[in-house]
């Protein structure tokens, strides 16, 4: 077998995983809802490391890595304790 038919190989049978990965992290930042348990700090930085993993997979939505989009997501994320700190900044 030539490294040609192992790359072929290989690369058939681990690209259908790669897109389900790309596609759950997707998910997962966009449905992302803070615990009443967590800090801020420990969303944002979960919220982070899920853009960063989305950008290495699919570099056509690397606007996810902006500051800006992931500020939202966080936002978005808040639980309902923050619910007049998010009116607040919304206004």
């Amino acid at each position: 077998m030539s490294a040609k038919e192992v790359w072929d190989a290989l690369s058939s049978k681990y690209k259908e995983k790669l897109q389900i990965t790309e596609r759950q992290y997707l998910i997962n930042f966009i449905n992302y809802k803070m615990l009443t348990n967590i800090f801020i700090e420990k969303t944002w930085t979960h919220l982070v490391k899920l853009a960063r993993k989305i950008v290495a997979t699919q570099k056509d939505i690397s606007n996810l890595f902006k500051s800006e989009r992931r500020f939202q997501a966080l936002l978005q994320s808040l639980s309902d304790e923050y619910t007049v700190i998010r009116d607040v900044i919304d206004a």
